[in-house]
């Protein structure tokens, strides 16, 4: 309305003397002008409206919106090796940073594409990160036709206009020597000294031990399982070739200062040449300092 005013004014007082009696100019025109230029201004408006609702609305966070922060997404327990017909187990963590609080989805796909490739699985495949970390297990199934050769396996989390992938190895071997004989003999899977006792945002080391028997001589890989919530775990190496004398590979067992303090049962496999042992440490989280005092 106020726009349709000015108009007339300004077309009255542009194109129009002053002295120009009233009888000689057309209302009605005028009126026509005025309300085409108020009914386009109106319609602006609205246009103007709508743009400033997209640009200044704040998302709610969830799926198909944009969520302040990010999340981290990683992978333990890769690379391993398995003969046909075995199954291995990896552990996704994904941790959410700042304010990040959408639930994502997560997917994988194997690579190469093969007839009677591995088979893989997620489990949640959605889920709300947590600080702390959110667990999700991958587990790839092999079958005894699975081909020789190494497989790499891309988990994809998507959620609050964030997107992060990460890339688990999986060998499969011929489950035959070099001679082309199966492979023969065992291996046993131990810890030396398998207890340890830490603070909140310590680690703790054991040293993991693989001992070969009956001619046993394929690698074999170490994951662990069972960990504390929040907690990073590493083998140093990864895998290892057992030897008689037995072949050694260090856990580091990182936890933070939310952990809570009590016992923890870590399991520890060892996985290669169609043979699969297990053992396993105690980890115990002591009170904080300032936990002590509050009792």
């Amino acid at each position: 309305m106020t726009m349709a005013i000015l108009f007339y004014l300004l077309f009255r007082a542009g194109f129009i003397s002053p002295a120009t009696p009233a009888a000689e100019t057309n209302a009605y025109g005028f009126a026509a002008i005025s309300g085409l230029v108020g009914l386009f201004s109106a319609r602006a408006a609205q246009m103007l409206e709508r743009i400033a609702d997209i640009v200044f609305t704040k998302a709610v966070a969830g799926a198909g919106t944009v969520s302040p922060g990010d999340f981290n997404l990683t992978v333990s327990g890769s690379p391993q090796t398995v003969a046909p017909g075995d199954t291995a187990t990896y552990a996704i963590t994904v941790t959410a940073t700042q304010d990040f609080s959408a639930s994502i989805t997560l997917t994988c796909a194997v690579d190469p594409v093969r007839n009677n490739r591995p088979t893989v699985t997620l489990n949640p495949t959605v889920c709300t990160p947590a600080t702390t970390g959110t667990p999700v297990t991958l587990t790839i199934m092999t079958t005894v036709d699975t081909p020789p050769g190494a497989y790499k396996t891309t988990i994809t989390a998507t959620g609050g206009g964030k997107t992060h992938t990460v890339e688990a190895i999986l060998t499969v071997q011929n489950g035959r020597g070099a001679d082309g004989a199966p492979p023969t003999g065992d291996f046993t899977l131990s810890v030396p000294e398998a207890e340890r006792t830490i603070s909140p945002g310590e680690s703790a080391r054991y040293t993991t031990v693989a001992t070969a028997s009956g001619g046993f001589s394929q690698p074999v890989t170490l994951i662990a399982t069972g960990l504390p919530t929040g907690s990073t775990v590493a083998f140093n190496p990864p895998s290892l070739l057992p030897t008689p004398e037995g072949a050694s590979s260090e856990l580091t067992v990182q936890v933070n200062d939310a952990t809570p303090p009590i016992m923890y049962e870590i399991e520890v496999t060892a996985t290669g040449g169609g043979k699969t042992q297990e053992t396993s440490v105690q980890l115990t989280i002591t009170a904080s300092e300032a936990a002590r005092e509050r009792r």
